[in-house]
This record gives C-alpha cells, structure tokens and sequence, in this order.
C-alpha cells in the first residue's frame, strides 16, 4: 500500500509520533545516528528521518528503547485518546 492510499488518520498519526521523537532529539541535542546506534542492528539515519518525516511507522518494538534512552514514559507517544477511561 502507499503512503498516498492510507486513511488520512494514519497518516496524520505516523507525523504526530514523528515529530515527538523529533522534539525529543532536538531537546537532547542527539544526532539520527546516535539514535540509531541504539537499535541491534543499528537504524539508519535515512530510516529514521523517514520516521520523523511521517513516511514510516515506528515499530513497536522501539517504543521501550526510546523511551528509556530520553527518561520518558511511554505515554509520551500515545494517540490522543488512548489513555481516557472511554479507552479502558
């Protein structure tokens, strides 16, 4: 499927979580690369900007690597919502 044949909402979803790794690495100052040295195998930084860019989906299994490098929670990167007792 390309990326011009997803629902609007996946789409503006893949942006929304790009730009809160991107907010992220600006406040730490981190390179892409840095970033994807922390990944086994190592991510590259044209897989990365394309996850920031909101070209790519973030894999799952980056969310708890992320989130402990940055010191965050996971809900950083929730959808808006997703956390609401209407959720539960």
């Amino acid at each position: 499927m390309s990326r011009n044949s997803l629902p609007a909402v996946e789409v503006w979803e893949r942006k929304r979580v790009g730009a809160i790794l991107r907010a992220l690495r600006d406040s730490r100052d981190i390179k892409l690369e840095e970033i994807g040295s922390w990944f086994t195998p190592a991510k590259s930084r044209a897989f990365l900007a394309n996850i920031e860019a909101g070209r790519k989906a973030m894999p799952a299994y980056m969310l708890p690597i992320l989130c402990e490098r940055f010191e965050v929670k996971p809900i950083v990167f929730a959808k808006a919502g997703a956390m609401t007792e209407d959720a539960a």
